[in-house]
């Protein structure tokens, strides 16, 4: 049986991703000169995102490589023995959000023995997931995909392309599963998940995304529906 970690976990993972973030931008300046602060850069591109869209980052990649490996499983280990204890972070750690893959808000454990099961035998997960945890700090050292974490029967949402000179024509963006359709978007620079009209409440959309380097990971997308209207009768003069 795992051992939980308590609540205060969280605050410290906190602390250790400001920790993690900006001596590894103000050591990159010193070292470059004048070269653009990559926190600053990672934090503009975040900030020029359309409403309601996330950036994704490989779930269990910890130092962001783009692999899930058993790099990333000695990392996550030497992270819960770090907060547990108070310590400095281990070598390699970029991403601590990746470290929660149970999904329940915390580093503990738990998301050691997870992300074992997960490798197996194996030295490398050869499909991962992407995901998104606002809550928990990330470099997002490795930009590349930023979408929407819901979706509406009838409507669309966009996978945008945010990595450095990534577009349609070297990342590829298919469905897997589910009730939807996606195109290229107009300008090439992502593509447009169109989701069908008779899809229902918790039916989900799992993309596959196929990345420059031939890489591949999927990224599963809910389907919600809205609420009906409640019937109330609107105020004298008001339209719905």
């Amino acid at each position: 049986m795992s051992r939980v970690v308590p609540r205060p976990i969280r605050r410290r993972c906190l602390a250790l991703g400001i920790a993690l973030m900006f001596p590894a931008a103000i050591q990159a300046a010193d070292a470059a000169g004048p070269s653009p602060d990559p926190v600053a850069t990672v934090q503009e591109v975040v900030r020029n995102l359309p409403d309601g869209v996330l950036p994704l980052y490989v779930l269990g990649d910890l130092n962001e490589d783009g692999r899930v490996d058993r790099e990333d499983l000695r990392i996550l280990t030497g992270l819960v023995g770090a907060l547990e204890k108070d310590a400095p972070p281990p070598r390699g750690l970029s991403c601590v959000a990746a470290g929660d893959v149970n999904l329940n808000g915390d580093i503990e454990s738990a998301d050691v023995k997870r992300l074992a099961e997960w490798l197996g035998k194996s030295n490398e997960i050869a499909t991962p997931a992407l995901y998104w945890k606002p809550g928990l700090p990330c470099r997002l050292a490795r930009l590349a995909v930023a979408s929407k974490a819901q979706a509406r029967p009838g409507g669309e949402f966009a996978v945008m392309l945010i990595g450095s000179g990534q577009d349609a024509r070297n990342t590829r963006v298919a469905i897997h599963s589910g009730p939807a359709t996606v195109a290229v978007a107009a300008d090439g620079s992502g593509f447009t998940v169109a989701t069908a009209r008779t899809a229902k409440d918790g039916d989900y959309i799992v993309l596959r995304v196929t990345e420059p380097e031939r890489r591949e990971y999927f990224y599963t997308v809910p389907v919600v529906v809205p609420p009906a209207d409640d019937g109330i009768p609107a105020p004298a003069g008001a339209r719905r």
